[in-house]
């Protein structure tokens, strides 16, 4: 955890002792009385707190809150083909580190489609991995992840305009069909990746019929949680690299 997050209700409470966050500061932050860490309020404000009591009852911290709210989520939809759970699990993590705004994790033709129905997708396991993943990259915005019964009803979902991509694992081979960033970052990217199995013929004519640009990340195959993740932090890169060049000018 780089930065400790905690819900509106819970800022002027004590962590309790076996809270995961209680259990970080003391056997991997070892912090003592007095120590200062990062700390935030999940979709809001972030600051510093210093820890004033650690005991039995918990952890108590003192918190300082500064005026803006850290790094924003981007503007980036992923589209994702519904893979096995157990990954799935990491790439939420890993996209709300990278700071992904929109994640629609759909059910493609080629998909299991019983993952749906997955311990996943009950209580609060995907917010649970949010907060994890913002708390890793020392933010505070969660990702939105919202679920499609198929690629038709995750295309429906992100809106025209800026670069649509969909990774197709069929052009691994031709160079000239690796992802490009030749220019100035639109308003808003959008990237498709299939699941396990990848696209079928039909999806690929359906992401070409609205308007979507097959791509691939070069001559190798990679799995499905590392071609996400790989491509999301490309195209953040993009973006901040853009940003930049804005502010600079």
């Amino acid at each position: 955890m780089n930065r400790i997050l905690f819900a509106a209700d819970e800022v002027d409470r004590p962590l309790a002792p076996f809270d995961p966050r209680s259990v970080h500061l003391r056997t991997v932050l070892k912090a003592q009385v007095g120590d200062t860490v990062a700390v935030g309020v999940i979709d809001g404000a972030i600051g510093t707190a210093t820890l004033t009591a650690i005991g039995r009852d918990g952890v108590s911290l003192t918190c300082r809150w500064e005026e803006h709210a850290g790094p924003p989520l981007l503007p980036i939809t992923c589209v994702l083909g519904h893979p096995r759970p157990l990954v799935l699990k990491r790439v939420i993590r890993d996209l709300c580190s990278v700071g992904v705004g929109r994640l629609i994790v759909c059910n493609s033709d080629l998909g299991e489609r019983s993952y749906f129905s997955s311990s996943l997708w009950q209580g609060d396991t995907v917010r649970d991995l949010l907060i994890d993943g913002a708390s890793i990259a020392g933010a505070v915005r969660l990702t939105e992840v919202v679920r499609a019964e198929s690629t038709a009803a995750a295309r429906a979902l992100v809106a025209d305009g800026g670069v649509r991509l969909v990774l197709d694992e069929a052009l691994h081979n031709r160079a000239d069909a690796v992802v490009r960033f030749d220019t100035a970052s639109p308003p808003a990217v959008a990237v498709a990746v299939g699941s396990e199995r990848g696209w079928t013929a039909g999806e690929r004519a359906g992401f070409a019929a609205d308007g979507w640009v097959s791509a691939g990340l070069g001559p190798r195959v990679l799995r499905t949680e590392t071609s996400v993740t790989a491509i999301c932090t490309l195209l953040a890169l993009w973006y901040y690299r853009s940003t930049a060049d804005t502010e600079t000018a």
